[in-house]
């Protein structure tokens, strides 16, 4: 089996505690998402995960490593409109849907 190791940016840690989420949460979304894009823009991975009535958004690149994959997490939201968030990126062709 594949090590992982998940890093995250000052950012997503302010924004992580700031936002009351938890570390678990955000693994399982990246890890097992419901949904997942390639922002196209930013080059980086929007994973998005429903936790009881909240949608989570984790935003993320891979980091290449030859005996582990890497994850470092940009930042990490609650989307109060997911699908109109979607919509958005998806008629723009700003986001690529992978799952």
């Amino acid at each position: 089996m594949t090590k992982i190791e998940i890093i995250f940016t000052f950012h997503a840690l302010e924004k992580i505690k700031e936002r009351k989420i938890k570390l678990p949460q955000i693994e399982m979304t990246i890890l097992n998402p419901e949904e997942l894009y390639f922002d196209k823009e930013n080059g980086t991975y929007v994973a998005i995960r429903q936790f009881s009535s909240r949608w989570i958004v984790v935003i993320y690149i891979e980091i290449p490593h030859a005996h582990k994959k890497i994850f470092k997490v940009v930042t990490t939201y609650f989307a109060k409109k997911k699908d109109k968030l979607i919509k958005s990126k998806l008629r723009r062709d700003a986001w690529r849907k992978l799952k």
